[in-house]
């Protein structure tokens, strides 16, 4: 009787049943995938194969390196809305061919140091819409992908070192938070680095020395922030910037001397601004690689917003304009403008 009791109990845990928190899991031919169904603390131990893996009506609120045991050659795992608080430590180190890691709309607080440490293969890691409210140093140690997103979290501020031994990230979005303070040292070890997109937050100082380790950074984005003015040297480190965004602060007398550190500057967008003071002949003199700039929904006069035009025109820079973002007003007088030069 004792070794029936035991078996049962065997074949119980081996399954996934309830006693070990996993539910069954269903291959569907037409996404690739298994989908496992209210999983709450351990996935059942099955062959996955070289298919995708989505997690529905899952309870997780401790995601460990207990969760899912077995090695796999896993695509795409898909744990939104699994209602994950907490990453811990090396929890997907079973992982080593995941290309996509879906972890959005979760109440996720908490990732602990090498969280992902092992996945070396992804082109996206999905963080958004959580309540992330600080990141830990090294949460993202070992990590190569293209794209992290860490997005409509609330985070408001990042600590120095929070980017430590990155492997690689090519594109990282902590855009719409809350964020007021940068650490100097906030972006050390994330060296390749192409594209950061800070906008949406509310930032209105930049500590000198941020940008350092950017260097292979072409992208920055710092729209509609709290921005009023730029200290000289804020860019110092961006030698290969070729994009940079500042649209919809607060800057009022723009100083191109604060982009003189960037030596490939292409394009430019400092509109919706509240800018009066624009001397355009200096930005060209402090910016020779301009090839695009955005500066409508300012306040300027037309005088000078006649002769901003014609002076780009007669320098061959683009003028680039949002339309949906302006009033009828101004768009008719810069259509009137751009008609008749």
């Amino acid at each position: 009787m004792i070794e029936e009791v035991f078996r049962i109990i065997l074949i119980f845990i081996v399954l996934g049943t309830p006693l070990c928190g996993a539910q069954e899991c269903e291959y569907s031919n037409n996404e690739r995938s298994y989908v496992c169904d209210k999983i709450v603390h351990q996935f059942p131990n099955i062959y996955y194969g070289n298919y995708n893996l989505r997690c529905t009506d899952c309870e997780i609120n401790n995601f460990t390196n207990q969760t899912f045991i077995y090695d796999n050659l896993l695509n795409m795992f898909n744990l939104t809305k699994s209602a994950v608080q907490n990453i811990g430590s090396k929890s997907f180190e079973h992982f080593k061919n995941l290309r996509y890691l879906y972890m959005q709309n979760n109440g996720l607080k908490i990732i602990a140091p090498e969280a992902f440490k092992g996945l070396t293969q992804l082109y996206e890691l999905h963080l958004e819409d959580n309540l992330l409210s600080t990141l830990e140093p090294g949460f993202l140690a070992g990590v190569s992908s293209n794209l992290v997103n860490i997005s409509r979290n609330l985070l408001d501020q990042l600590p120095a070192k929070a980017f430590t031994d990155v492997a690689a990230v090519l594109s990282l979005d902590l855009s719409r938070n809350y964020l007021k303070n940068l650490d100097k040292d906030t972006f050390d070890g994330i060296k390749d680095l192409e594209d950061l997109d800070l906008s949406w937050n509310t930032l209105c100082h930049l500590p000198l020395g941020v940008f350092k380790s950017l260097s292979g950074l072409k992208r920055l984005n710092l729209d509609e922030n709290k921005f009023s003015r730029l200290q000289y040297g804020v860019f110092s480190g961006l030698k290969n910037l070729n994009f940079l965004f500042l649209a919809r602060n607060s800057l009022k007398d723009f100083d191109s001397a604060v982009l003189l550190s960037i030596m490939h500057l292409t394009n430019l967008d400092i509109s919706g601004n509240a800018i009066y003071n624009f001397d355009v002949n200096e930005i060209l003199l402090n910016v020779p690689t301009l090839r695009v700039i955005s500066f409508e929904d300012n306040i300027f006069s037309c005088t000078l917003l006649k002769n901003i035009i014609q002076f780009l025109k007669r320098k061959r820079v683009e003028i680039e304009n949002n339309i949906s973002r302006h009033n009828g007003e101004y768009i008719v007088e810069i259509i009137t403008l751009f008609k008749y030069q």
